[in-house]
């Protein structure tokens, strides 16, 4: 019931969609130039027993050469899951951290 009132009571503004996950994945820089905190709405597919998956958000600053700094590690349990964090700049990027036997999983990320 949470996730489906997290999921309503939002503006989606973008959408990445990641396909046949098997292995960690980096995605790229995305440009957030809204509102410190971030809602992201998690969809997954393809969970299995004994697959896990987490995300990994950094931020970096638009300097050239600036290191990626990590915000937080959020462990996604279900196939709909909301996070909340709060960024300090306008850029960030994810990696999805997958474990398990033969994983493969289809994962769209709102905000």
């Amino acid at each position: 019931m949470l996730n489906h009132i997290f999921n309503i009571m939002r503006d989606i503004r973008r959408e990445y969609t990641e396909t046949n996950v098997t292995e960690n994945r980096t995605g790229k820089v995305l440009y957030l130039p809204v509102d410190s905190m971030v809602n992201v709405r998690v969809d997954t597919d393809g969970f299995t027993e004994g697959v896990s998956l987490a995300i990994k958000f950094e931020e970096v600053s638009d300097k050239p050469g600036a290191a990626f700094r990590e915000i937080g590690t959020f462990p996604i349990p279900d196939e709909a899951h909301g996070i909340l964090f709060v960024k300090n700049t306008d850029r960030l990027r994810y990696t999805l951290l997958v474990d398990g036997e033969s994983p493969d999983l289809n994962v769209t990320l709102r905000f």
